[in-house]
């Protein structure tokens, strides 16, 4: 099975990541949003929490994306693309 990176987010606040989402395109067109997510108040050195989301395809996977970013930077969080 191949799989190809379609996009990577970090969302940091007061410069520290909080959330990293990285969409993978599997065989088919189905697109698994892989998600970590960092404890506030954690110390850096914590393991982030780490779980996928699995879509159909890449539409409903770019709009979970989008509206998880959105509700982020309302919350005052810096979004940085490394796609």
């Amino acid at each position: 099975m191949s799989e190809r990176e379609l996009f990577t987010h970090e969302v940091r606040r007061d410069g520290r990541p909080i959330v990293v989402l990285r969409g993978v395109a599997k065989d088919g067109g189905a697109v698994t949003v892989e998600t970590k997510v960092y404890p506030a108040g954690a110390k850096p050195d914590i393991e982030p929490r780490q779980r996928p989301f699995a879509f159909g395809t890449a539409e409903q996977a770019a709009r979970f994306v989008d509206d998880v970013l959105d509700s982020l930077e309302y919350l005052n969080c810096q979004v940085v693309d490394f796609s």
